[in-house]
């Protein structure tokens, strides 16, 4: 038996409305190392680590998929 493993897209928020989009395999490992500040360089200095929207995928091609369109994006956006 084959048990395929899950991948989680995932936002994260500061207060002040920063966000960031991450893709893991491990979610709550992930957003415990986002709250602790250890996330990386840019969600440490903007203090993101609430978690407020997740996904999951089950496939690896959705998993390419889902990376080549999180890297299409890039800059910063003005949400209203």
């Amino acid at each position: 038996m084959v048990r395929e493993r899950c991948y989680y897209v995932y936002i994260v928020a500061s207060k002040s409305r920063v966000i960031y989009v991450g893709m893991t395999g491990f979610l709550m490992a992930r957003v415990l190392r986002h709250k602790a500040g250890e996330g990386g360089a840019f969600t440490s200095k903007y203090r993101v680590h609430r978690l407020v929207f997740t996904t999951a995928f089950l496939t690896w091609a959705m998993r390419s998929r889902v990376r080549r369109r999180s890297r299409s994006g890039g800059g910063r956006r003005r949400w209203s």
